[in-house]
């Protein structure tokens, strides 16, 4: 209240112009800059009214409160500035999700418009197509078109007037459950999909001929990687909120709502990760299957087998065995099951039994080598490396396999330790540069003591002297003889004896 009572000073009507002239929200790193002035410039007034201490002269006193000032008006402008550049990226992040969205809300209009709708057209006039396979080649996308237009309208409305305080993790947690039933049977539903799809494409001629004539030409991509678009999009809404999140500060009012949707979210996106790790699964299941010769059974009747990994295995003979020659083994191995096969052909082999996971036994041996007990036989198998060895062993003693992490892979997290361990700051900041100094240093010091050391001279040794004389002696004369040789030959020809 006295600072207002105070009469108006040159400087101050200064700070009031500049106020002034510096209304628009645009300016407002240069607003905070004048607050930072205006705010020393009170400081100094009060300063000149109050009694300093004895210790503080008055021809002082102005100097340090200035100082003062300016250092405060540099953390100021700095925190605005940290704020600002914070903001700027999380606005950059929010435009994408919107701009993402809209591009992906144009995929699904085109499979909708351009190919459902023509082909069921096609399917009503033509006998070959049935109704039946259309439709349950686009199942479930007018419920993905219906969703996303909702979450684009909410997040248009969100982004049109975006600022530092407004929200978005509020429209993903409002669609979360529609995100979750819209996504989720057509991801379960994808695989059969992709077989009709494949029929289709190759022994259907109106289907074929249909998908000629629009693909590349009336769109820009083919019907395969529209039908994808869905199973990719689900994953892309968790990684670009992260980015949000990451960008958000910890007072933000959206700081938990966008927390809370990336756990629902990452839900989703974990459902349809483990149906395409099931997906490859099952196809390199098939690969094998048609790989080895008089299988007595079917590898893919059982939906929860997971192939972990295969490999060729020497077995040497031992003293009292009936083998007298090493036998090459290369088994299979998958969560439940293990497959004994030889080679047939290149890419062939040939089935020579299987034992469940729950009747055997792994003792690690001597070397690269490792024994395999049965019921029925006990097999000493050797690997190319003590690793392979250790990794097998490993396998076959883990009795739960699933797609995340198998054995091995939790030895290794194990030794390692805690994560936090691996991102710890290292004991002393910029310790590859002092030991580069130091290098560079020490070379230069032995170049040094190089170039000022007086070479060292060997003792003579006369014999070895005289050996190395006469061996040159004998390759001048040599040498002298070639050259003769050669003139005399030359002068023979241009006289013509």
């Amino acid at each position: 209240g006295s600072q207002n009572n105070s009469p108006a000073t040159p400087r101050m009507k200064d700070f009031r112009d500049r106020f002034q002239h510096y209304d628009d929200p645009s300016n407002t790193a240069k607003v905070v800059t004048v607050q930072a002035h205006f705010r020393s410039y009170l400081v100094f007034r009060i300063a000149s009214d109050v009694n300093i201490d004895e210790k503080y002269s008055n021809e002082d006193t102005p100097g340090i409160i200035s100082v003062q000032s300016y250092f405060r008006s540099f953390i100021d402008q700095k925190q605005y500035f940290d704020i600002a550049t914070l903001f700027h990226k999380r606005r950059n992040v929010a435009n994408e999700v919107w701009y993402s969205e809209t591009k992906y809300l144009e995929g699904i209009m085109t499979l909708t418009q351009l190919f459902r709708q023509p082909l069921l057209n096609i399917a009503a006039a033509d006998n070959t197509l049935e109704e039946n396979d259309i439709d349950f080649l686009f199942k479930n996308v007018d419920k993905l078109n219906s969703t996303c237009k909702l979450l684009l309208v909410d997040l248009q409305s969100s982004i049109s007037n975006y600022g530092p305080s407004s929200t978005i993790g509020h429209i993903f947690l409002v669609h979360a459950e529609a995100l979750r039933n819209s996504y989720t049977p057509y991801v379960d539903d994808f695989d059969e999909v992709q077989e009709v799809y494949q029929s289709l494409r190759e022994n259907n001629e109106a289907f074929k001929n249909y998908l000629e004539s629009v693909e590349y030409k009336k769109c820009n991509l083919n019907l395969e990687s529209y039908l994808v678009m869905p199973i990719q999009r689900i994953a892309r809404y968790s990684l670009l909120l992260r980015q949000v999140f990451k960008y958000t500060p910890l007072d933000h009012r959206d700081h938990e709502d966008l927390h809370e949707a990336l756990v629902q979210l990452d839900d989703v996106t974990l459902h349809v990760n483990e149906h395409k790790k099931k997906l490859i699964n099952m196809k390199e299941i098939e690969k094998i299957q048609n790989k080895i010769i008089d299988l007595p059974f079917v590898l893919n009747d059982d939906e929860d087998r997971i192939f972990i990994e295969d490999g060729s295995f020497t077995q040497f003979p031992e003293k009292g065995s009936a083998i007298k020659l090493p036998i090459t083994h290369y088994l299979f191995l998958f969560s439940d099951v293990i497959v004994w096969c030889t080679r047939a052909r290149l890419r062939s082999f040939k089935f020579c039994g299987k034992n469940s996971l729950d009747s055997i036994t792994a003792i690690v041996g001597d070397l690269n080598s490792f024994t395999i007990i049965t019921k029925n036989k006990r097999v000493n198998l050797h690997t190319r490396s003590v690793e392979d060895r250790d990794r097998w062993v490993t396998y076959l003693q883990n009795d739960n396999f699933t797609f995340g992490l198998t054995g091995p892979k939790k030895e290794k997290i194990e030794k390692r330790g805690d994560l936090n361990d691996l991102f710890s700051p290292p004991t002393s900041p910029g310790s590859d540069s002092i030991k580069t100094s130091l290098n560079r240093k020490q070379r230069s010091n032995r170049r040094r003591k190089a170039a000022t050391m007086k070479p060292v001279r060997k003792k003579e040794n006369k014999k070895s002297d005289k050996k190395k004389n006469r061996t040159s002696e004998m390759i001048r004369k040599k040498r002298k003889k070639t050259r003769t040789f050669g003139r005399r030959r030359t002068k023979k020809r241009d006289t013509g004896e």
